[in-house]
């Protein structure tokens, strides 16, 4: 029933997985991811790069090159991980979903196995406590009057006082690390600039869309999946009182 109703609420809006473009009735909205870079000093390649070639003893291009291969296989890795999380948890649990698929390992080629990222997610829900019930994956969420929307990995009912929890899979190498003492900027200017950090925003405005279905969010955690097929779990403070005010601030001000 929650499954449904939350479905139903977020029904209508247009995701395009190749520009990762959200729209509503033909108005854009703004990824979630988007609106955090809005708080991130920009990464000045150009002028880093200089300095790592030398310390590497490579060309600059070779070191521009190896940063977008970086990315790119980050990107790639982590898609195959996320995307085989969403088939083992609806096959396990039977969780109301729009995906078609014919096997949870149907993106193996013959003979190759798992990788250590995806066994950690099998850990993970095999784990989960019998009074977290998944309500929803892959929730597309979005809020017109905010202009924002994004997509949360993981929905639970918490059983116990049935309040909503958001998870999240993480991939990166290190959830903390930072770069020369740097923070967030603006709103967030006390945090420090570090994917942790990033992803306490990320959840945090993932809180605020999910309530506008009238549930209560009582937790937001990270699931950070690592190479030696185990997991961690982190816990996100609630700073949606700050992201509320941010907004308010904006609509307030757009009146001038």
């Amino acid at each position: 029933m929650i499954s449904r109703k939350l479905q139903e609420y977020f029904k209508g809006m247009v995701f395009d997985e190749l520009s990762h473009t959200y729209t509503k009735a033909g108005k854009g909205l703004m990824p979630v991811s988007n609106f955090i870079k809005k708080f991130v000093k920009p990464f000045e390649a150009e002028k880093i790069a200089p300095g790592t070639a030398r310390k590497e003893g490579i060309s600059i291009e070779q070191v521009r090159k190896k940063w977008e291969k970086t990315r790119v296989d980050a990107c790639v890795n982590s898609t195959l991980v996320h995307d085989f999380a969403e088939r083992y948890a609806i096959d396990k649990y039977g969780i109301l979903s729009n995906l078609k698929f014919s096997s949870v390992l149907q993106h193996l080629k013959k003979g190759q196995e798992l990788q250590p990222k995806s066994l950690a997610v099998i850990k993970f829900w095999d784990r989960k406590p019998d009074f977290y019930v998944p309500v929803a994956l892959e929730l597309r969420m979005f809020c017109v009057e905010l202009g924002i929307a994004g997509t949360a990995d993981i929905i639970l009912l918490d059983t116990r006082d049935n309040t909503l929890v958001i998870g999240d899979y993480k991939t990166n190498k290190d959830l903390f690390k930072q770069y020369k003492d740097q923070k967030l900027l603006g709103i967030f200017r006390d945090m420090n600039d570090c994917p942790y950090s990033k992803y306490k925003v990320q959840l945090s405005t993932y809180q605020i869309l999910l309530e506008k279905t009238g549930y209560k969010v009582s937790r937001r955690f990270l699931v950070w999946l690592k190479d030696d097929a185990t997991y961690e779990i982190f816990n996100t403070g609630d700073i949606t009182d700050r992201i509320e005010n941010y907004f308010k601030a904006k609509k307030e001000y757009a009146n001038w």
